[in-house]
């Protein structure tokens, strides 16, 4: 399944103890529309407080089942900040099949914090933009970020 979330108030995708996290909503919600214990495994996990637009979620079950309506039924039991896209079945699993991740980095310039932003980075007007530009010059190119993957 495809999986929309604001992990704004969560801990992440993993199942944490003591935690709110999107994998222990997805598996409640399963649970509860299934009427059996399900297991979730997303393509990557997403730290506190981040956001997923579009991320692959993998499950088994050993039942039949229509997919749009238990789309309908996970959307109808799970919070608003977290939605499923679709579902469809696959042999693939969402986290051996990932190829590639992409992020967004949203940020704005401002003194006022603003409502509509506030998983933004906000910047200050009074940032040295010209100190900015020289250092980002070092970042331009290729660069080995291996120690960064699982």
């Amino acid at each position: 399944m495809i999986v929309q979330y604001n992990g704004k108030n969560y801990c992440g995708f993993e199942i944490q103890k003591n935690a709110k996290t999107i994998q222990g909503e997805l598996n409640s919600a399963l649970k509860t529309a299934l009427k059996q214990e399900v297991s979730t495994t997303a393509s990557g996990r997403t730290d506190a407080g981040v956001s997923a637009y579009c991320q692959p979620v993998h499950f088994d079950i050993d039942i039949n089942i229509n997919e749009e309506t238990l789309l309908r039924s996970l959307n109808g039991i799970l919070p608003a900040e977290i939605k499923v896209l679709s579902i469809t079945p696959t042999t693939i699993h969402a986290c051996t099949a990932a190829k590639r991740k992409t992020y967004i980095y949203k940020m704005y310039i401002s003194n006022i914090s603003l409502p509509l932003y506030q998983q933004a980075l906000q910047i200050s007007p009074n940032l040295n933009f010209k100190a900015m530009q020289k250092f980002c010059k070092c970042l331009k190119g290729t660069h080995d970020f291996a120690g960064f993957q699982s």
